[in-house]
């Protein structure tokens, strides 16, 4: 199912003996990506590990402060903060604020992740406030923060030019989009062998996955699964910004669907607001309010061209005038035959093919 849930009703109190015993709750698990929300209470911090090569950990800060020890080094993060953790390092956060802690983990690449401990009996779980030896800054694994790594959504140039990004590795991907109401990128999809997901950060946003539209809100999650065709539509009046990560073989390509033209001999399907139905011959009016259905008549040099009268009265269902116009149950004057118009040879040998084939086509009377 594409919504998750939004962080404040799946988001996981940190407790020790619960993550010892079953690990923390995965919002996301599939082969490709791993996704957590983990609240640690103040002072709180899990056990020194690490994950193994093949995959890559990124956090996103949701709120609170925190120190973290990577491999022997700390440093300072607070809400906002995005980190891509080094591939197969050993580190821990703490808690050192008043409030809680709220971190956003992603991870992409091989799933599971794996959680591995340091060798020793019982193995060593230092507290990073303990440990004496921070980083200088800019610390490599702080990315930035989510004003400064905010860039502007343009559908022009996203096809040719993809939005830029925060974090990109061969397993992890992020990026975060600022989407002006309105703003829409064409229907696409990405390769099976990765998973996408989207946080909401600011706004409302509208999520067409296949055949599914979620209305999503601050803090909404939602999951794009791979193959899938998707868009996303702000339908708002204000901005709105995404937290937006994929996970898998990377980098990602990026399919666009095309939009078809109707074939020859195609009817054209009503809008949901439309309303059609077949008259029988009784229930005809007197003047008949004309379909956008394709119709052949032949002109003055014996070829068939396409006539199609976009006139529509009212709310009536769609039906064709043009077919009774010579059988006197047609009264309007304002209805008259459309010009005719030459047609390639080219053309005229695909209508005749189609003609007899495809109901939305008729001749009206000569």
């Amino acid at each position: 199912m594409p919504y998750v849930g939004n962080i404040e009703d799946v988001k996981w109190v940190y407790d020790p003996e619960e993550a010892m015993r079953k690990g923390s709750p995965i919002l996301i698990d599939t082969p490709n990506l791993e996704v957590r929300v983990i609240v640690l209470p103040p002072g709180a911090y899990p056990p020194y590990h690490a994950h193994h090569e093949e995959m890559d950990e990124g956090y996103l800060i949701y709120g609170g402060r925190g120190l973290i020890l990577n491999e022997g080094a700390t440093f300072e993060v607070s809400k906002g903060d995005v980190l891509l953790n080094p591939r197969g390092a050993m580190h821990n956060m703490k808690n050192i604020g008043d409030g809680e802690l709220i971190e956003f983990n992603f991870r992409g690449g091989r799933m599971p992740s794996g959680f591995l401990l340091p060798e020793g009996d019982p193995p060593p779980n230092p507290d990073p406030e303990s440990v004496e030896n921070p980083l200088a800054p800019p610390v490599p694994y702080i990315k930035g923060d989510i004003a400064g790594l905010t860039g502007p959504f343009d559908a022009e140039s996203v096809k040719e030019k993809g939005l830029a990004r925060a974090i990109s590795t061969e397993y992890l991907e992020c990026q975060i989009v600022s989407f002006p109401p309105g703003g829409r990128p064409h229907v696409h999809r990405h390769l099976n062998t990765m998973d996408e997901a989207t946080l909401v950060l600011e706004g409302r946003m509208n999520f067409i996955i296949e055949e599914e539209t979620i209305e999503a809100s601050v803090g909404d999650l939602v999951h794009t699964p791979g193959g899938a065709w998707h868009t996303v539509h702000n339908a708002s009046d204000a901005p709105a910004v995404l937290f937006n990560f994929r996970g898998g073989a990377l980098p990602s390509r990026t399919e666009w669907r095309r939009r078809r033209r109707p074939s020859v001999g195609a009817v054209r399907e009503p809008s949901l607001h439309q309303e059609t139905r077949t008259l029988a011959v009784a229930d005809r009016p007197q003047c008949l309010p004309e379909a956008p259905v394709p119709v052949l008549k032949r002109d003055n040099h014996g070829g068939l061209s396409l006539r199609s009268n976009s006139r529509i009265l009212g709310n009536e269902p769609f039906l064709r005038c043009c077919f009774y116009r010579h059988s006197g149950e047609c009264r309007n004057p304002e209805q008259t035959r459309m010009p005719n118009r030459k047609t390639t040879k080219k053309n005229n040998k695909a209508k005749d093919k189609f003609k007899n084939k495809v109901p939305g086509f008729r001749h009206s009377p000569e």
